[in-house]
């Protein structure tokens, strides 16, 4: 799905998620008059009708597509977990360390939650070493990850894995051991489920 189009569908996502917030359900969370003036609710149902007609869906469409689509929070706490802590790696090894089966547990928890989404996950060394070599750990290292929350209950449809070696060095030295690490990237996919 192009980079503009998953936007747009990010924007839908959002506006309807406020819209409903603030419309019918935001009044103590009871059903009826939202409070909200006729122009209001007319022009919120206006801009989700837009933003659905510019990333090319129906009306349909975009009803199945924000249905499938994960929702802010859900994203937002999957966020939050990677951010909570980094999973890095001795010299030449894939193997992880308590600290990383604790963040492990905490991704999969969060991940648990968000069908709609894909990890990807990347591997990555310091420069230490041959690039070949490098580039073979760093793949090593994404797919220990991945297997290690399909493990905790993660589907494996919604995790993606690449190697990429003493790439993106952290801070101005690539022979810094923090640079043997691996990184997260949350995106929502284009069905509900990843499986």
């Amino acid at each position: 799905m192009p980079a503009l189009a998953k936007f747009l569908l990010g924007l839908l996502g959002v506006v309807a998620l406020t819209w409903l917030w603030l419309g019918p359900l935001g009044n103590g969370g009871a059903q009826g008059d939202s409070g909200a003036s006729p122009v209001a609710e007319a022009s919120a149902e206006e801009t989700i009708d837009n933003t659905a007609e510019a990333a090319g869906e129906t009306d349909a469409g975009a009803d199945a597509q924000v249905a499938a689509a994960p929702s802010g929070a859900c994203v937002d706490a999957l966020n939050t977990a990677i951010a909570s802590d980094r999973i890095q790696f001795r010299s030449g090894s894939p193997y992880l360390n308590p600290d990383a089966r604790r963040l492990l547990d905490r991704i999969a928890e969060a991940a648990s939650d968000c069908p709609g989404v894909r990890i990807d996950i990347a591997g990555y060394t310091s420069a230490s070493g041959r690039e070949g070599v490098n580039m073979e750990m760093s793949a090593f290292r994404a797919t220990t990850v991945r297997d290690a929350l399909v493990e905790r209950g993660v589907p494996e449809g919604m995790l993606t894995t690449q190697g990429r070696g003493a790439a993106d060095p952290i801070g101005g030295n690539p022979a810094d051991p923090a640079n043997r690490r691996v990184e997260f990237t949350v995106s929502a996919t284009d069905r509900g489920d990843a499986s």
